[in-house]
């Protein structure tokens, strides 16, 4: 396969550039983009889509790679994902953009999420390593994808970045939080980091020792989108957000997760039973509803993140199955 890249471009260490060059700017590489070159084809779509010139120069100039030097390393990713967010900043929103923006910015996409991939594939032990004080913490999904928003930024997006995309529908959306999956996905596919990532799931949250009180002593506790309420040695857990015949979203996990973590902590019972609350209207009303799957009007309208799908199956979900204690 031969490649067009800028002539100021030349394979740098760890390059998969094989062969001799032919003519210019021409080179025979094997596989996904080389690392550390930028294809002349990408710089002149940025440029075409009214970027500066000077800023995509300065942006394909970096194109780090992977060394033996984290502290080296680290410095120059950071520079390249701020600039590849800058210039995707300087693009119209989404739906406004003509098919040359359009390009361009799944061109900067694209950079960035490759990047991203050569970074993790040699230091995810050492990010999370970092984030857990050795492991010696155990640190929520959501908690340790913050964490590494501050300690490593450009990694995955920044809170104000996910504010701003919260506010778009689905569609409308650059998939920013795609990033964040890259990131728990190299975690996850180590297994111990993975192993312990997962211990940290499922270990109970802080607010639950107070509700578990309240719980003991009553038998009962609502939290607005579940509810739970001791029946003999069972405790019955009822899903409620009739609006959308109980439909699991944003407004509704975390009372699910704390509302488990109560049934499964319960001494008194020996089983929990999972149940949906009578609908309030529609042909349904006065039924009982299991529960409608995720609620796609949450999801068209860009309100139900990425995280939302991680604690799901890592705590929610799995703790109905699971004893949550670690």
């Amino acid at each position: 396969m031969e490649t067009s890249v800028e002539n100021f471009t030349t394979p740098t260490e760890g390059s998969c550039v094989i062969g001799n060059r032919k003519g210019l700017g021409q080179w025979r590489v094997i596989g996904r983009r080389t690392e550390g070159m930028v294809v002349k084809a990408e710089v002149g779509s940025l440029v075409a889509s009214g970027l500066p010139q000077s800023s995509v120069s300065s942006w394909a100039a970096i194109q780090p790679h992977v060394t033996d030097d984290f502290d080296r390393d680290l410095d120059r990713y950071i520079s390249y994902w701020e600039q590849t967010y800058r210039l995707l900043s300087a693009l119209p929103a989404k739906p406004s953009r003509s098919d040359v923006e359009r390009a361009a910015a799944q061109t900067l996409l694209t950079a960035g999420r490759d990047s991203r991939e050569r970074f993790l594939n040699a230091y995810t032990r050492q990010l999370y390593d970092s984030l857990t004080a050795q492991r010696s913490h155990f640190v929520r999904v959501d908690q340790l994808v913050a964490a590494a928003a501050d300690a490593f930024p450009g990694l995955v997006p920044s809170e104000a970045q996910l504010a701003a995309e919260s506010n778009l529908k689905q569609g409308d959306k650059d998939g920013l939080e795609i990033d964040q999956g890259i990131f728990l996905s190299h975690v996850l596919a180590e297994p111990d980091l993975g192993i312990h990532l997962c211990h940290s799931m499922l270990l109970p949250r802080p607010e639950t020792a107070d509700l578990a009180a309240k719980f003991q002593a009553s038998g009962k506790l609502d939290l607005g989108a579940a509810r739970a309420e001791r029946s003999g040695k069972a405790v019955l857990l009822t899903t409620a957000n009739p609006r959308f015949l109980n439909a699991e979203d944003d407004t509704t996990i975390d009372s699910m997760e704390l509302a488990v973590d109560v049934a499964t902590l319960d001494r008194a019972s020996g089983v929990a039973v999972l149940r949906g609350d009578l609908a309030h209207k529609g042909k349904y009303s006065g039924r009982p509803v299991f529960g409608a799957g995720i609620n796609l009007t949450r999801l068209y309208h860009g309100k139900i993140p990425f995280l939302w799908f991680m604690t799901r199956e890592l705590a929610t979900c799995t703790s109905c199955c699971v004893h949550r204690v670690a």
